[in-house]
């Protein structure tokens, strides 16, 4: 899936907004309201991905801690419910070495 993209399974819709920067978040193993999201991590950088059930006028939620990179895929599994039910994700960049 590339930037600003949206797929669509029998379970849940995913919509994922990417900058070019970021690379790709992926999302596996979507059933019974579980799924796994991994993307690739850089050595030293800390990571927080986050969550919306809308990109109107909410806030975004940690899910789970945030982990730091070892220039290795960072695999974090989400939960979601109900019919019809829409989630967005981010991974958010909260700290690097430099910082």
């Amino acid at each position: 899936v590339g930037a600003s993209e949206a797929i669509q399974s029998e379970v849940a819709t995913f919509t994922f907004y990417l900058d070019a920067a970021s690379g790709s978040l992926t999302i596996t193993h979507a059933t019974d309201g579980q799924a796994t999201l991994s993307w690739y991590a850089s050595p030293g950088v800390t990571y927080q991905l986050e969550s919306k059930n809308s990109l109107l006028g909410e806030n975004w939620l940690s899910e789970g801690e945030p982990v730091i990179g070892a220039a290795a895929l960072i695999e974090r599994p989400v939960t979601f419910t109900g019919q019809g039910f829409s989630k967005f994700f981010r991974v958010r960049q909260i700290h690097t070495n430099a910082d």
